[in-house]
C-alpha cells in the first residue's frame, strides 16, 4: 500500500508541474502468447491520460480492459491427457514516460516506455481430458483465476511505438512482458494494435 501511495504522489507531482494535460479514448487488438503457451487473440479498450511536460516529454497512464487468454495442447499426465483453452480479463494499468517527436504542427512520432501493473477479474477455462486412444472422457469449465488457475495480480514492463496525426489519430504498435508467472511456470506476453482519439 505504501508503495502505491508513493506512486500516487509521484504522479500528482509530476502532473502539477506539467503545462498540458489531454484525455484520449483508445481500443485494440491484443496477441497474447505467454512464455510456455500458444498464443490467443484477443482486445483491449479503455481510458488514457496524458500530461505534458517539458522539451517533448510527457508522462502517460491507462485504465484498460485488456482480454489477454492462451492455450496449451495435448498434454499427457499419467494415463490421461489434458488441454486448456482459457480467457482472461484484466484491468491493466500502464504507466509510462512518452517522447514525442513533431513532424509539423498537427503530426508526430511517439515512443513510450514504462511499468504496468493488472489485475485479473473474470475468464473461463475450458479444459479437455482424452483417454490414450484420443477418445474425449471429461469436459468442463473453471474460473481462470481461480486456486486451480492463475494468479490475479501481474505486472511487467511494456512499450508503445506510433504516430500521431491531426493532432487527435493515434495509432500504435506495442508490447508488454510480464515479469511474474502467473501460474509457477508462465509470464504473460502480450503485443498489441491499437487506436486512440486524444481530446
Amino acid at each position: 500500500m505504501k508503495k502505491f501511495l508513493l506512486l500516487a504522489a509521484l504522479i500528482c507531482g509530476l502532473s502539477a508541474s506539467a503545462q498540458d494535460f489531454r484525455f484520449g479514448l483508445t481500443g485494440g487488438l491484443n496477441v497474447s502468447g505467454p512464455t510456455h503457451l500458444d498464443s490467443k487473440v484477443g482486445f483491449n479498450l479503455g481510458a488514457r491520460g496524458e500530461a505534458r511536460l517539458k522539451k517533448g516529454f510527457s508522462l502517460t497512464g491507462a485504465l484498460l480492459i485488456s482480454d489477454q487468454g492462451w492455450k496449451k495442447s495435448l498434454e499427457w499426465d499419467g494415463r490421461n491427457g489434458y488441454s486448456l483453452d482459457a480467457e482472461a480479463f484484466y484491468l491493466k494499468m500502464p504507466l509510462r514516460v512518452m517522447y514525442r517527436y513533431a513532424l509539423t504542427r498537427r503530426s508526430a512520432l511517439f515512443f513510450d516506455f514504462g511499468p504496468y501493473f493488472a489485475f485479473g477479474f473474470a475468464g473461463k477455462t475450458k479444459v479437455t481430458q482424452v483417454n490414450k486412444r484420443g477418445i474425449v472422457v471429461a469436459k468442463y469449465n473453471r474460473d481462470t483465476f481461480s486456486d486451480e488457475g492463475a494468479d490475479s495480480f501481474d505486472w511487467g514492463l511494456g512499450f508503445n511505438f506510433g504516430a500521431e496525426f491531426a493532432r487527435h489519430y493515434r495509432i500504435s504498435l506495442g508490447s508488454d512482458w510480464g515479469l511474474k508467472k502467473f501460474d509457477g511456470a508462465n509470464k504473460n506476453n502480450v503485443f498489441d494494435l491499437s487506436f486512440t482519439y486524444m481530446f
